[in-house]
């Protein structure tokens, strides 16, 4: 009996006492991982957009008592981590422009000198899409890359946010292995609870190469009932001048991306 307890204390005491070469070898497996993650989403990225695009989106807001809202935006994005918004309809939208600079966001309404600053995890076109996931750039960008799990279909990535405003801290994303595209996205609060879900649905082509999801859906965790989606209409490939990712322009972008 004394034999066997000798024999656990001495396999205890080994694994605390790990090899160096141990350590590196699990160091060195992590990083693997880490950059296969990182290699991945980028992946991803790349075939959700392209780096300089426009796009027209449908965003549908959906209450429980079956109401909706319909808004079209129009969106551009440069290869700069640069995004700007144009609302097209309701007329109560027309005129309204946004411009997002990595995690800050400016937005111009009709009427006003100033412009006014938003947050990322505001709501501005109301329903379950916060301002961060319509004015989405690259997730890359934004998140640094585990690969968790892997399977014959999928993979899983650990998202850790690379700011500290960042709407979400910590998040989740299944991919499909075969086309690299994102499945479902979870985001977590601090107190690893759910705090959002996006659906990634109906894949199909929209030309220059691009296949992707055509549908995001979201649904309110807080307050069952409230769904989103993000519909994109169109997007394609397309090169802008600097001056339409300005503060300065900011009140007058139409005019510079609307022009052919």
């Amino acid at each position: 009996m004394k034999k066997t307890y000798w024999i656990i204390f001495f396999l205890f005491i080994g694994s605390l006492s790990m090899p160096s070469w141990a350590l590196e070898i699990q160091s060195e497996a992590h990083n693997e991982k880490k950059i296969a993650g990182d290699q991945i989403l980028q992946r991803v990225d790349r075939n959700l957009f392209p780096e300089s695009a426009q796009m027209i989106y449908q965003l549908v807001n959906r209450k429980p008592n079956g109401k909706e809202e319909t808004i079209i935006l129009y969106i551009a994005r440069s290869d700069r981590h640069e995004m700007v918004l144009l609302g097209v309809a309701p007329d109560y939208l027309k005129g309204r422009s946004a411009l997002r600079v990595a995690n800050e966001m400016w937005i111009h309404m009709p009427g006003e000198i100033d412009l006014r600053q938003m947050s990322l995890q505001e709501y501005w076109f109301g329903g379950t899409f916060n301002n961060g996931d319509i004015l989405q750039g690259d997730y890359h960008l934004d998140f640094s890359a585990d690969l968790t799990r892997e399977s014959d279909q999928e993979y899983l990535l650990k998202l850790t946010s690379k700011k500290s405003q960042a709407p979400f801290q910590r998040g989740e994303m299944r991919v499909d292995k075969a086309l690299l595209l994102p499945i479902e996205l979870t985001y977590y609060d601090f107190g690893d609870k759910i705090a959002k879900q996006i659906k990634f649905k109906e894949i199909r082509p929209f030309g220059q190469g691009v296949t992707r999801p055509a549908i995001l859906e979201s649904a309110s965790i807080l307050n069952p009932g409230y769904v989103s989606l993000l519909k994109l209409g169109q997007i394609q490939a397309r090169s802008f001048p600097k001056e339409a990712f300005s503060l300065q322009f900011l009140s007058n972008v139409g005019s510079i991306l609307l022009k052919e």
